[in-house]
């Protein structure tokens, strides 16, 4: 098989960073029937489920908006840095959160395996009840 992850990457990249809630059924085109997608609060299965978790973004947040900053292959292998921006509605302040997703396509170039890496205490921090027990525990653990 010879895969086209650049390909990919160039027309993936162009779908997210231009993600809609009106658009959501074009980025479920890159993914396989049966693909996986994993970050720090989901294990879905399925590229329908795939999409509802995105339309649950939208619903939840407001502006929500990924950034490619970087990106790499190696044949069916495609790992990109990002910037994922939003907030939590309209009065509050704009949140980022820097993440790295690891992709996996199949024979037919569309996603088989994603897995989204970021750190969920970037999130947390936000929200002042979280705030201080995770400055407590980061002390405590930097001891170790």
């Amino acid at each position: 098989m010879i895969y086209n992850a650049q390909n990919f990457i160039t027309n993936f990249v162009k779908s997210i960073e231009d993600l809609k809630s009106d658009n959501l059924e074009d980025l479920e085109s890159y993914y396989s029937l049966d693909c996986s997608f994993i970050d720090p609060f989901h294990k879905i299965f399925g590229s329908s489920k795939i999409i509802k978790m995105y339309k649950n973004m939208f619903k939840s947040l407001d502006n929500p908006k990924f950034e490619i900053v970087h990106s790499i292959e190696k044949k069916n292998i495609v790992i990109f840095k990002w910037l994922f921006r939003f907030s939590l509605n309209s009065k509050t302040s704009e949140i980022i959160i820097p993440g790295v997703t690891w992709i996996e396509l199949n024979n037919e170039n569309l996603i088989q395996k994603q897995e989204d890496y970021w750190d969920s205490c970037e999130l947390f921090n936000k929200f002042v009840f979280f705030k201080h027990p995770l400055l407590w525990l980061k002390r405590r653990i930097a001891k170790i």
